[in-house]
């Protein structure tokens, strides 16, 4: 929960600087940093726990990556369409 909190702080105050608009690239491109991020903390911390080498580690994530990085996509995506969407329906009641 941290991570994402953090990441998409970041990600989204890139976007305000840069202006770049979150089409399918970027999508894509935030998902898999964002899994990126989370693997470069959780591959090591799961090795340490479970008492294994890194490639294994890396090999008992793969399964969890690839769920979680199009969880990721489609979560933000959603999150993304609902904000526009009431975004736009408070411009209407406030007129």
């Amino acid at each position: 929960m941290g991570w994402n909190y953090l990441f998409n702080l970041i990600f989204d105050s890139v976007q305000l600087r840069t202006g770049f608009k979150k089409d399918w690239r970027m999508r894509c491109l935030h998902a898999v940093l964002f899994e990126a991020g989370l693997l470069l903390v959780l591959i090591p911390f799961a090795a340490w726990w479970l008492n294994i080498t890194l490639p294994e580690a890396l090999k008992l994530e793969c399964g969890l990556v690839i769920f979680f990085l199009v969880y990721a996509y489609l979560f933000n995506l959603i999150w993304d369409y609902g904000r526009a969407t009431r975004k736009n329906k408070n411009k209407f009641i406030k007129l």
